[in-house]
């Protein structure tokens, strides 16, 4: 997805990449699917959680309020781009 990275910046997102090796230094992620974190700093912060079937098929969508769940999303996402940073180009910053 790289080849995206200069229009999604020159929309105003600011992309980091981690590297998988650089992964293994931090806590397992919260939730073992994919989720999305929305509004972390606002009182209405949530994680929607979405579970694939073997084949690929998103089959169902969790949406979660919960104060600690949301609180250990976001806290997962600022540790993992903490370790991001400074790897834009996708190495290991200096």
């Amino acid at each position: 997805m790289a080849w995206m990275d200069k229009w999604n910046i020159e929309a105003g997102e600011q992309i980091d990449y981690l590297q998988r090796t650089d992964l293994a230094q931090t806590s397992p992620a919260p939730f073992d699917a994919d989720w999305w974190l929305f509004d972390e700093a606002t009182p209405d912060a949530r994680v929607m959680i979405m579970h694939f079937t073997e084949t690929g098929y998103r089959h169902r969508v969790e949406l979660e309020t919960e104060p600690a769940t949301v609180a250990a999303a976001a806290a997962f996402r600022r540790k993992v781009v903490a370790l991001a940073r400074g790897q834009s180009d996708g190495r290991a910053a200096a």
